[in-house]
């Protein structure tokens, strides 16, 4: 004899006005704690990926995740600490404490390696190292780079330039030496160091805004109403 199928259990619905107010109030709330979860954690992942370690502990803390985030707390203290010195100018001591910390990143990365060289290369012509010495980096950690793509030879006549010039600082290309240029050489290191720990370059939050971006772009070429008013790279 055969059994009778049994049935695709569904969601209880409830009974009464009360109870159906009271079971779509419990629905909602586990949707709104869903959400802020996932917000929470894409903040902490955020401060974790730019190295902002003191701020991803307490916000840790805060969701009772202190003990769980502990090893990528002190990862991003040490990351912070290298990229620290890059936007301090000591970029000769980045180079050395990366290459401690992990020996064989800017020896396969080497589109970050060229970024240090030549960050490097400014901060001895800032300093108004001896010419030879100068020179002679060049030669040794900048020519190699001759010859791979117009994006490098472009950038490596830019910087060259700066020995053309008695008053580098009064040049046509004294924006080289502006310490902000530092930033970006900064958060290259810090995405090389992640991706060589088998990580994302960037966080989720920019993978997202970046996807925001794109989005935004399409809907704009294609419609003319409110799309067409808001940029995302404006509230960026």
């Amino acid at each position: 004899q055969s059994q009778p199928q049994s049935q695709p259990q569904s969601q209880p619905q409830p009974q009464s006005a009360a109870a159906s107010a009271i079971w779509s109030a419990q629905q909602q709330h586990a949707h709104q704690q869903t959400q802020q979860g996932v917000v929470s954690q894409t903040v902490l992942e955020y401060l974790l990926h730019h190295g902002y370690a003191e701020s991803a502990a307490v916000f840790a803390r805060g969701l009772e995740r202190g003990a769980a985030v502990k090893r990528e707390v002190e990862g991003a203290r040490e990351r912070r600490a290298v990229c620290g010195l890059v936007a301090a100018g000591e970029v000769r001591e980045a180079v050395a404490a990366t290459e401690r910390l992990l020996p064989r990143v800017l020896a396969e990365d080497q589109r970050t390696r060229f970024a240090l060289s030549c960050q490097q290369f400014v901060e001895m012509v800032r300093a108004r190292e001896p010419t030879a010495a100068v020179v002679g980096f060049a030669q040794a950690e900048l020519a190699p780079f001759r010859g791979r793509g117009a994006e490098f030879d472009a950038q490596l006549a830019e910087v060259l330039s700066l020995l053309a010039y008695r008053e580098p600082a009064a040049s046509p290309v004294a924006h080289l030496l502006d310490p902000a240029r530092r930033e970006p050489v900064a958060a290259a290191l810090n995405q090389a160091i992640l991706a060589a720990q088998g990580c994302e370059r960037a966080s989720a939050l920019e993978r997202i805004l970046a996807q925001i971006v794109v989005a935004q772009q399409h809907y704009s070429s294609i419609a003319t109403g409110a799309a067409t008013l808001i940029s995302m790279r404006d509230l960026m």
